[in-house]
């Protein structure tokens, strides 16, 4: 009799477990959001990217959680011998636990694709931050002054704009 009550409870554990690592992926997903919208309000409101490393930092802590986490389930998916979380919980006996289980996995499906969108919002407020740091680089270093500049105290002289002096060299 210790086995049959041993084969029951497993089923309970298996679900417990795919349970636990739901709501551990649940939360850090909702910390990984905080931090992606911290990260977008900054690229938004700071033009000298004040704060910018401070939030990609955070956010690289918190994937890296998240990460340890995708481990320790794919460890339990290879024990279980099944492909996905929602595959235990399918294969698990219906139980209070499994239906909140398995209302977990759907808010973190939709927390998966909400989060997917805003990284690629935030994604792309790093590209707009990079191309404008790149063209106000440019600018700097490109720019030939034109043949009626002449630097702050300078002559101006007209050996000294072909020589392709750079608009900006004496300012900086």
């Amino acid at each position: 009799m210790p086995a049959t009550l041993n084969t029951m409870h497993e089923p309970d554990a298996v679900t417990a477990k795919a349970a636990a690592l739901l709501k551990a992926e649940y939360l850090c997903g909702r910390e990984i959001a905080q931090a992606v919208g911290t990260l977008q309000k900054t690229l938004l409101e700071s033009t000298s990217g004040k704060g910018v490393r401070e939030e990609a930092k955070a956010l690289e802590v918190l994937l890296q959680k998240l990460a340890k986490i995708g481990q320790h389930t794919d460890a339990f998916l290879h024990a279980a011998r099944k492909d996905s979380l929602a595959a235990v919980l399918a294969a698990a006996p219906p139980s209070p636990l499994r239906e909140k289980a398995l209302l977990l996995a759907s808010r973190a499906a939709e927390q998966q694709h909400a989060l997917k969108s805003s990284l690629a919002a935030a994604q792309g407020l790093l590209e707009k931050s990079r191309g404008f740091i790149e063209f106000h680089v440019n600018l700097l270093n490109q720019t030939v002054a034109s043949d009626t500049y002449a630097p702050p105290g300078g002559s101006g002289s007209e050996s000294e704009l072909r020589r392709g002096r750079r608009m900006f060299d004496a300012n900086i």
